[in-house]
């Protein structure tokens, strides 16, 4: 290792594995298996090559870490850290010990988890407090089923800053909220959250979420929790199907500056509380099937149906739009969708997490059909 210059451990594949003596083919096609990892130095890139994102969330992936506790320890300040392509799971969403999957509780830089699946944990995916940190990306990774008690998050955050969230699938997150801001004192800065799902399957009616799918807490008066949301970019995401009981399904700010959501769908949610509360600016967002309203800005819509192509994409998987739903166009880096597709080229700056395609709201061919 020399100054900044990254260590990489990549899976060996067929097509890249190094000399020829001693391979076998199998060894590429193999998922390597990991019982725990800790980051004690910077500068590493941890690539599984294969596997996550659109078509293969859950699948393929060249690197598994499997562990209890801390699945993946950060036991220092470290900066510069990648995680890409790699199934990371933990004992059991029901497992007695409080695991998180990645354990950042120290001072952090430029921390990239990237084409990842986190699942199956008993507290978080993510815990970055009481340290916090600068420079977080995550993109193209699917979270699923977490604990159900409280203070259980997909990710606990801090007063972290420079963070993009974009094009991820939250599935089954209970507890204090999905990506929750329940500690520290400070300000959580230029956050861009664009392009996810948020929602529940129905297959675990033992939790709730009780504070807001995104939120962050403000306690004034010398309280050691109070961090403000300054500066924060919430667009073209979907939420849906929290029921159960949960307490709310909005994006809430305690304290916020300069904090914006548009282009957002909430679908077939419970709680009567939906849209985005304490925040600068809510418009342009579309609302159905929830136990409010929600409608706020002047350019809000309060839909007529279900705006899917599948009755149920919280179990089909398919957030396909059957119909152009019509929002703000905005510029780079938000006008391309989670598969690639950008936005407003047929002349409509869609809501939500997928740009509108006519292919793919195509009403499928009838099946069992009889010639008589």
């Amino acid at each position: 290792m020399s100054g900044t210059t990254p260590i990489t451990v990549r899976k060996a594949t067929v097509a890249d594995h190094g000399v020829a003596t001693g391979w076998s083919d199998t060894y590429g096609s193999t998922q390597a298996l990991f019982s725990g990892l800790a980051f004690k130095t910077s500068y590493h890139v941890f690539d599984g090559v294969t596997g996550g994102g659109p078509g293969n969330w859950e699948t393929g992936f060249g690197f598994k870490v499997k562990a209890t506790y801390h699945t993946i320890d950060f036991p220092a300040v470290l900066s510069d850290i990648t995680l890409r392509h790699v199934d990371i799971e933990g004992g059991g969403r029901a497992a007695t010990s409080d695991t998180d999957l990645l354990y950042l509780v120290n001072k952090f830089t430029n921390i990239t988890v990237s084409y990842c699946f986190l699942h199956d944990t008993s507290r978080t995916m993510i815990l970055t407090w009481p340290a916090s940190g600068n420079g977080m990306l995550i993109e193209y990774s699917k979270f699923a089923r977490n604990g159900n008690a409280e203070h259980r998050e997909a990710w606990s955050a801090g007063a972290d800053s420079n963070v993009i969230v974009r094009h991820n699938l939250f599935e089954d997150i209970l507890g204090t909220g999905v990506i929750a801001i329940v500690n520290s004192k400070g300000v959580a800065s230029n956050w861009d959250v664009y392009g996810n799902v948020f929602y529940h399957t129905g297959k675990y009616t033992d939790g709730i979420i009780n504070t807001g799918v995104l939120f962050n807490r403000y306690d004034a008066g010398g309280s050691p929790i109070a961090v403000q949301a300054s500066n924060w970019h919430v667009y073209n995401n979907v939420v849906a199907n929290i029921r159960n009981g949960s307490f709310t399904a909005a994006f809430t700010s305690e304290n916020s500056v300069n904090y914006v959501a548009e282009n957002n769908i909430w679908f077939n949610n419970q709680p009567s509380d939906v849209g985005a509360n304490g925040v600068a600016t809510a418009d342009y967002n579309w609302f159905y099937g929830n136990g409010g309203s929600g409608a706020r800005g002047p350019h809000d819509i309060n839909g007529t149906g279900s705006p899917f192509v599948d009755a149920q994409p919280w179990i089909s998987g398919n957030w396909a739009l059957k119909a152009p739903i019509g929002g703000l166009a905005l510029a780079a880096p938000y006008n391309i969708d989670m598969n690639g597709t950008v936005r407003g080229a047929d002349g409509v700056f869609d809501r939500g997490a997928l740009e509108f395609s006519s292919q793919a709201a195509a009403v499928p061919a009838p099946t069992n059909l009889q010639v008589k």
